[in-house]
């Protein structure tokens, strides 16, 4: 079937992607060959020509290889979405306006155009009121994303997916200046309204954290591909580095005992959602309950058990006890 002349110009036009981005046609023969099909650059060169008369594409040849792209303005249906998955990405939507910088949404505005196109058509079809009749509400106090600038969401993205080092430079919020770096890349990952590079920094390698680092994507400046091959340096997975706890921000991985005598209310909303599968939850009386569980000694939890305010008391770990007590004094000193 890969040698079928349909099947992979079918195959390529999948690979072109929207402008501003491009492809190269080296690099669509590269994949093309990776994927098994007969392929010479000569050839995709006369598939892209001939598709060209039919598809909006654009080709830069202003310099070789030749770049290819299609159209800013072109909007493909293929396959077309069934009602069910029309409503999947209205609520995507919903929830990742809320979590994506602006540069992604973007790029994601014809599919949810899209969508929306194919539930309003259908007036006495059942899915058409349900964008009206549901929502995804984040929890907790919503903040806008942080504003990515569309040449570094690009570029990362790319040298990520290439597994290319990066050159970069980067704001440092510690340092409150410029600094320049060369980082290999593990994966990217969205928390709340900020999204993250986990990367190696070259220059840190021998640090206790071997050079891990977590570069918000809004404060780097500028990035390039790094000329000089380093060695692979990677420690971990993008799995394993999350699953570690790295982004609750743990003093260790050692697990502490957490002891909590929270509000009736409080201990209804941990029954149904609780803290994880070893919870426990025993009535002291008619209005307070006693929760224990075993838990990482990290900052997120703390901050998670300061916004419940006087509906929970911490016995245990000591330590959260105090520190939580220490910050209502200062609250408490500021209205004085």
């Amino acid at each position: 079937m890969k040698q079928d002349t349909l099947f992979r110009q079918i195959a390529l036009l999948q690979l072109i992607p929207i402008e501003p981005a491009y492809k190269s046609t080296s690099t669509l023969y590269q994949t093309l060959e990776e994927d098994g099909f007969d392929v010479s650059e000569r050839k995709i060169q006369r598939d892209l020509e001939r598709l060209s008369v039919a598809f909006p594409i654009r080709k830069d040849d202003s310099e070789k290889p030749y770049k290819w792209s299609f159209l800013d303005t072109y909007e493909s249906r293929l396959p077309e979405l069934d009602n069910a998955s029309a409503l999947a990405w209205i609520l995507a939507e919903d929830h990742l306006k809320n979590v994506l910088p602006k540069i992604v949404m973007d790029k994601l505005g014809r599919q949810f155009k899209n969508a929306k196109q194919i539930l309003n058509a259908q007036n006495t079809n059942r899915y058409s009121g349900w964008q009206d009749k549901v929502k995804a509400i984040p929890n907790g106090k919503v903040l806008k994303p942080a504003n990515v600038k569309t040449e570094i969401w690009q570029g990362i993205t790319d040298y990520l997916l290439e597994d290319k080092n990066i050159k970069v430079t980067y704001l440092s919020r510690t340092k409150e200046e410029l600094e320049s770096f060369t980082v290999q890349p593990i994966g990217l990952v969205v928390r709340q309204a900020v999204t993250y590079l986990v990367a190696i920094r070259e220059d840190c390698i021998d640090d206790e954290d071997r050079g891990i680092r977590q570069l918000a994507l809004h404060r780097i400046q500028t990035l390039e591909e790094s000329t000089r091959p380093g060695e692979d340096h990677r420690f971990c997975t993008l799995d394993e580095y999350v699953g570690s706890g790295a982004f609750d921000y743990p003093k260790n991985n050692e697990l502490i005992d957490l002891e909590l005598i929270v509000d009736k209310s409080l201990a209804w909303h941990l029954r149904e959602t609780p803290i994880n599968n070893e919870q426990t939850i025993s009535k002291l009386d008619e209005n307070r309950s006693v929760l224990k569980a075993k838990t990482t000694d990290d900052s997120q939890t703390l901050w998670w058990l300061m916004g419940f305010g006087s509906k929970v008391e911490v016995v245990k770990p000591k330590h959260w006890r105090e520190k939580i007590y220490k910050h209502a004094q200062e609250i408490v000193g500021r209205g004085q």
